[in-house]
């Protein structure tokens, strides 16, 4: 006679290798997403494809911290859930499970019908998010799971695989060449004897344009304390780009503030803020001193507009095709640029005002 089923005792997974796959994957390819920030050739905001246009959306980042972060920060825990029987709690897996859905739908909800753009890197990651939440499912009633040797060796082959594969199918285009010849008219008419002009086409909402801010200022602040520099001015042209919701009424504020002579302060404001919107611009107009009913008369006027539409003519003159684009002196530079770098574009271009040898 068969011994009784005893329905009470934990039962293995058996979608756990799949499980783990998809784990090994997302965290792989989060991985592959975060070098992308952070390199070097991803600096720049633009009107290019998917990647960019999800990467320097609003949504690339939560509280500040670029999503690529959390990513590796969810796969890296769900990984070492299935792994190590001591995590395999199941309020662990109840938690890891619901959020793996939840994020995963989110975020394709996002791409498809916010932002209106897809990044093939993001794509993956949230499939995986969504699956292994969905797989994760029946851990969580029953939290024991089995896999072999070989299952986990398999897992974290493709963990790699995927993204190296990711990373040779999808290469990043070359960056369109820096026109070359003298400065743009609009460059030239900027400059003052005796000064260095640096000329910065921005948008306040492109997370490259709030690095290169940070970096400059940095710099700026630096020469001024230690050796009273006052002769480095910095002028601003607004470029917001459609990808980004709040970048032209943060601009129009920009511009309202310069016509009160605090440009400079509220864009330190802007650039500071996290998010943008109406009345966190406002927030920063009180916060840098500005006359509200002369703010609240411009931002009615078409005065802003105009300068928008002035500035991004003189964009196009000047052939700007990524943000940051900024011109220390008459030299280009596209992109985000390295602090030492940008010290070195400085010192040049004081050397040339001097007179001297650069």
């Amino acid at each position: 006679m068969p011994e009784p089923v005893d329905v009470t005792a934990p039962r293995s997974l058996p979608l756990a290798p799949l499980l783990l796959v998809l784990a090994c994957v997302g965290l792989g390819t989060s991985a592959l997403m975060l070098h992308l920030y952070l390199s070097p050739e991803a600096g720049a905001c633009g009107p290019g494809g998917g990647c960019d246009a999800v990467r320097s959306s609003r949504w690339s980042a939560v509280a500040g911290i670029p999503l690529p972060y959390l990513g590796m920060g969810y796969f890296g825990a769900l990984v070492a859930a299935i792994l190590v029987p001591a995590l395999r709690k199941r309020w662990l897996l109840t938690a890891l499970g619901l959020g793996g859905v939840a994020t995963g739908i989110t975020l394709l909800v996002l791409q498809g019908a916010f932002i209106g753009a897809w990044c093939p890197y993001c794509v993956v990651v949230d499939v995986c998010s969504l699956g292994s939440g969905l797989a994760l499912l029946p851990a969580m009633a029953a939290p024991r799971l089995r896999l072999s040797g070989r299952a986990v060796a398999a897992a974290f082959g493709l963990g790699a695989a995927v993204p190296l594969a990711l990373a040779g199918l999808l290469h990043a285009p070359e960056p369109p060449p820096v026109p070359d010849g003298p400065a743009p008219e609009a460059i030239a008419r900027a400059q003052v004897e005796g000064q260095v002009t640096i000329v910065e086409f921005v948008d306040f909402e492109c997370p490259f344009c709030r690095r290169q801010h940070a970096r400059l200022s940095g710099i700026l602040d630096e020469l001024a304390a230690t050796e009273g520099d006052e002769g480095v001015r910095v002028v601003y042209k607004h470029l917001p780009l459609p990808m980004h919701p709040h970048a032209r009424e943060a601009a129009r504020f920009a511009c309202c503030a310069e016509e009160q002579g605090r440009g400079e302060a509220m864009v330190d404001a802007l650039f500071a803020r996290e998010e943008l919107s109406t009345e966190a611009c406002f927030e920063s107009a009180r916060e840098v001193g500005l006359d509200e009913a002369a703010l609240q008369e411009c931002l009615d006027s078409t005065r802003p507009d105009a300068r928008l539409e002035a500035d991004a003519q003189e964009a196009r003159a000047a052939k700007v095709q990524r943000l940051p684009t900024c011109f220390v002196g008459e030299q280009r530079f596209e992109g985000l640029q390295e602090e030492s770098t940008l010290r070195a574009a400085i010192e040049r271009a004081r050397a040339q005002q001097a007179g001297t040898p650069s």
